[in-house]
């Protein structure tokens, strides 16, 4: 009888780098209304190792009826290296009636993009990965004390993903999905400060 698990991590090293720029145009063009205008564009790059653990258990029974159990660990390192580029861009009408109300009725869209290769028992592997979203959002800010606040969030999400593998030159993994969800939050916050 055999037993094999097998766990996965992910390292990556000291020499990884990311930055990220946002820009923002704010309007006010009521007494009680502002326009904002954002947009948001972060890449990078990270190289690290990706370690495989395989965990192996044997057992056997000799002829006195005793078990015994045999088992061992494998490790294997790899190699895995990608470059990612994210972008977003958001329009936001907000409505404030006073000062302890808050109304936002925000639409965006976001693409993300990882593209990279690892090394798996000496065979380079390079990955694709996209994902491009829509979101329409309506949150509620009531301040009940200057310290509490009642946040209200709600929102629809449009989500078109695909990632692809290539190996031996040949693409031979392909997933997509095309998906719509919405979400519900309601948060009651205390600051301290």
């Amino acid at each position: 009888m055999n037993y094999n698990p097998q766990s996965e991590t992910v390292k990556f090293e000291d020499n990884d780098w990311d930055d990220s720029n946002r820009f923002d145009y704010e309007n006010p063009f009521h007494l009680k209304w502002q326009s904002s205008l954002f947009s948001e564009l972060s890449y990078g790059t990270a190289q690290g190792e990706k370690e495989d653990t395989n965990y192996s258990m044997t057992y056997s029974e000799s002829y006195d009826y005793n078990n015994y159990y045999n088992s061992y660990a494998t490790i294997d390192k790899d190699e895995i290296e990608y470059d990612h580029i994210n972008a977003t861009f958001g329009y936001t009408i907000g409505f404030y009636p006073n000062t302890r109300t808050s109304a936002k009725a925000e639409a965006r869209i976001t693409h993300q993009s990882y593209k990279g290769s690892f090394e798996e028992e000496n065979i380079s592997t390079d990955f694709d990965y996209n994902d491009f979203n829509g979101q329409l959002a309506l949150s509620l800010n009531y301040y009940i004390s200057p310290q509490v606040r009642l946040n209200c969030k709600t929102g629809i999400v449009y989500s078109d993903t695909e990632s692809g593998r290539l190996q031996y030159y040949s693409l031979n993994q392909i997933y997509t999905s095309n998906k719509w969800f919405n979400y519900f939050e309601v948060n009651l916050q205390y600051s301290i400060f």
